[in-house]
């Protein structure tokens, strides 16, 4: 179970968000950096060629899916996320 003392509770903004996360990283925190980089250890660059209907830009998704892409009408998210 998730510590949830003083310093690891919610965050009131995106950026005390981004740096309780990169604390969690450097800490390890309850296996964090372990945890991340397994579930990131496979993660590769599309490969050449791959068609851009094909690619989404997971960066800009953080509050609705990648089904459609919101600038080009196209399905994506079905290859490599790096891209």
């Amino acid at each position: 179970m998730a510590r949830t003392d003083g310093n690891d509770t919610f965050s009131k903004d995106l950026p005390e968000f981004i740096e309780k996360i990169k604390r969690w990283y450097a800490e390890d925190f309850e296996g964090f950096k372990t945890m991340y980089d397994a579930a990131t250890a496979n993660v590769v660059p599309y490969p050449d060629g791959t068609p851009l209907d094909l690619r989404c830009d997971w960066r800009a998704r953080t509050s609705r899916s990648c089904a459609t892409s919101s600038r080009s009408g196209t399905s994506g998210c079905r290859g490599s996320i790096r891209g």
